[in-house]
């Protein structure tokens, strides 16, 4: 579905995605990156004759002089995710078994089974998450109700006491390890 295939491109931030030869490489280096959702935008219903030939032509998948939601739609068709590489080397990959975007993960000093991570469903004003693990990262916990503003970063000066921050100028802070947090007052304009 192509609302499905561009709201994938633009939640996975820097990841490429491999596509058929020729179908969206518009800059032809064997892959659909940001280099070549720019180009496109250019042409994005621009008339006939706008913009570089060459890449307008390979931007008008379809070939009927515009490019517009069909070629967008052709060319969706192709995209597909590569598999994951490896992780490198001394790292472990962990599932938390949440579906968010970890923003900022933290394990306080002195130990290395307490952490905490925090995040949101979008990468722009999306739900935010506080989650935690008290085994080293093999399991995780939600802290946080749901329909907070989403959280950006973290700091933790104990294993107890730590302070979450996101959109909508919103500050947690837990005394307690995260068993309960309340909202710090802040001032209005304030980015993270």
């Amino acid at each position: 579905m192509l609302i499905g295939q561009l709201t994938g491109i633009v939640a996975m931030g820097g990841v490429f995605l491999c596509v058929a030869p020729g179908a969206g490489d518009l800059n032809a280096d064997g892959l659909v990156d940001w280099f070549d959702l720019l180009e496109l935008s250019c042409h994005w219903l621009s008339p006939e004759g706008a913009g570089r030939d060459d890449t307008r032509k390979r931007a008008d998948a379809n070939g009927d002089g515009v490019v517009d939601v069909a070629d967008f739609a052709l060319l969706a068709e192709n995209w597909r995710i590569p598999p994951m590489a490896e992780p490198a080397v001394g790292w472990e990959r962990i599932d938390t078994g949440f579906d968010t975007i970890l923003m900022d993960v933290e394990f306080p000093d002195g130990q290395s089974r307490i952490g905490y991570a925090v995040g949101e469903s979008l990468t722009y004003r999306g739900e935010g998450i506080v989650i935690k693990t008290t085994d080293g990262g093999d399991t995780w916990m939600r802290l946080t109700a749901e329909g907070i503003p989403g959280l950006e970063a973290m700091s933790f000066v104990d294993v107890n006491t730590g302070y979450a921050a996101g959109w909508d100028d919103y500050v947690i802070k837990t005394t307690d390890g995260g068993i309960t947090w309340e909202t710090v007052p802040w001032w209005t304009r304030c980015w993270w």
